[in-house]
């Protein structure tokens, strides 16, 4: 492409030089030297790689002067630039403007590389934006399988929860039923039964009282026995003499109560 601007500079090298009798009769040597001097500077800013900078330099060249060739340098700016629709516009500028010029041929093929580069860069840019349809289908995918594992592991872990639970009731509910029995034979040995009476059965008199207490009842049998003779001897005296004689025994009473008060201690 610094081909192209060679040839470009010297075709405008040429352009420039008109013959003095046409600079005074046109009148415009002022322009032309302002034009070239613009050329010049946009010249070493392309060789520099100033792109930019180049292509206000040769529109400012192109607007001072004229002159088609111009034209051809400020879309080899634009072709640098990236801008290669408007570097098309700017060639076919040149082919109306000088159907017949020396860079006829070099235009007409800078034209055909940027068809064939338009081409090529829209093949890129649909391939790019299948890419980019692909990377977001594959995210979404990704995103998707992470979000169904998510809540596969929350479900699995809300049934194993579920099923630990269940698994602890059903060993509450074992332990309770175990303990059941034991509990209500401890609770029944706790609580008192019916009191047992001692069974009452006839007896003779106590054999001895608490210790300390007097032996009554064995002087009351003596007693007993005593009254029961004292009766049996007052029949048999009774039987021998009348009632109010002299030596007449004293009644059964009479002996009881005597014996009985004679023999207390």
């Amino acid at each position: 492409m610094r081909g192209c601007v060679v040839v470009a500079v010297a075709v405008l090298a040429a352009c420039f030089v008109v013959p003095g009798g046409l600079r005074a009769q046109d009148g415009g040597a002022d322009r032309d030297a302002e034009a070239r001097k613009l050329f010049e500077a946009a010249s070493l800013q392309f060789e520099s790689e100033r792109y930019e900078s180049a292509l206000g330099l040769f529109q400012a060249a192109h607007e001072m002067s004229g002159r088609a060739p111009l034209l051809y340098n400020i879309a080899l700016c634009h072709e640098r630039l990236g801008q290669v629709d408007e570097a098309r516009r700017v060639y076919r500028q040149y082919l109306d403007t000088a159907p017949d010029g020396e860079l006829r041929a070099k235009v007409e093929g800078q034209l055909k590389s940027l068809d064939a580069l338009s081409r090529r860069l829209e093949r890129e840019r649909l391939r790019a934006e299948e890419a980019l349809v692909e990377a977001r289908r594959r995210a979404e995918a990704a995103a998707s399988e992470q979000a169904a594992a998510t809540a596969a592991a929350a479900e699995q872990r809300r049934r194993e929860a579920a099923q630990a639970a269940s698994e602890r009731a059903a060993a509450a509910q074992k332990t309770e039923a175990v303990a059941t029995p034991g509990e209500a034979a401890a609770s029944a040995v706790s609580q008192p039964g019916p009191s047992l009476q001692p069974l009452q059965t006839p007896s003779a008199a106590p054999v001895a009282r608490s210790a300390g207490g007097s032996r009554w009842w064995i002087w009351a049998s003596v007693g007993v026995a005593v009254v029961a003779g004292g009766v049996t001897a007052a029949v048999l005296l009774a039987g021998d003499g009348g009632p109010g004689e002299p030596g007449e025994p004293a009644t059964a009473e009479s002996v009881f109560v005597i014996t009985a008060f004679g023999g207390e201690l």
